[in-house]
C-alpha cells in the first residue's frame, strides 16, 4: 500500500510539473548551453535567451586568430557529439542526434563560404579535451551584453545561410535553405 501511494504521488507531482511547464527537457550534455544559429549574418548565440544561468562567453580558440572560437567553459567535460535541431528548411529532419560536425554554407553576392562547428581537441581549459569549435574563413566578432546570450557574428556582407551539412557516422545529411528564408534557426547542443 505504501509503495503504491509513493508511486501515485510521484506520478501526480510529475503530471503537475509538466502541466505547469516547469519541467525542462533533460540534457544529454553537461551544463553547456546550446549554440543557436540564426540567418542573415550568421549569429552564433551561446545559450538559450530564456536560460541565462547556462550562458557561456566565447573565447578565441587560438591567440591572434579571430576566425576560430570556442565556448569559455574550462570545467566542462569532453564533447562526444552534437544534437542538431533545424527550423526553416522544408527538406531537413527537425532533429538529428550524434552529429560530429556542422558545415554552414553562407552565400553572399553569389560567393559561397563555409563556417563550421565541430569538436576539436583543445588544451585551453583544465587539460586536453574535445570542445565545440566554430571556424570561419574570415574574422568573427564576439559580443556580450549581459541581457542576451554572448554572441559570435560572421558577417561578410548581406548574405544568407544557403545550406547545412551534418557529418554523422553514416552518410552526411545536407539541407538547402531558400534565399529569402528569414526563419532559419539551427540549435546545436553539445553532448557529453
Amino acid at each position: 500500500m505504501r509503495k503504491t501511494l509513493i508511486v501515485v504521488l510521484v506520478a501526480l507531482a510529475a503530471s503537475m510539473a509538466c502541466s505547469s511547464g516547469t519541467v525542462k527537457k533533460p540534457l544529454d550534455s553537461d551544463d553547456r548551453p546550446p549554440i543557436i544559429v540564426t540567418n542573415g549574418s550568421i549569429h552564433f548565440d551561446d545559450g538559450d535567451p530564456n536560460d541565462k544561468p547556462r550562458w557561456k562567453d566565447w573565447t578565441q580558440a587560438r591567440s591572434n586568430s579571430s576566425n576560430q572560437w570556442t565556448q569559455k567553459y574550462p570545467t566542462g567535460p569532453n564533447v562526444s557529439s552534437f544534437t542538431v535541431d533545424i527550423a526553416g528548411s522544408q527538406n531537413c529532419a527537425a532533429s538529428t542526434p550524434n552529429v560530429l560536425a556542422v558545415a554552414l554554407e553562407y552565400t553572399s553576392s553569389g560567393d559561397k563560404s563555409l563556417v563550421t562547428v565541430q569538436r576539436v581537441l583543445w588544451s585551453g581549459g583544465s587539460g586536453k579535451k574535445m570542445e565545440p569549435w566554430v571556424s570561419a574563413p574570415t574574422d568573427m566578432s564576439a559580443t556580450s551584453s549581459g541581457s542576451a546570450p554572448p554572441q559570435l557574428l560572421y558577417d561578410p556582407a548581406g548574405g544568407y545561410i544557403s545550406n547545412i551539412t551534418l557529418t554523422t557516422s553514416g552518410n552526411p545529411i545536407s539541407c538547402a535553405f531558400p534565399a529569402n528564408s528569414t526563419d532559419v534557426k539551427i540549435t546545436i547542443q553539445p553532448v557529453k
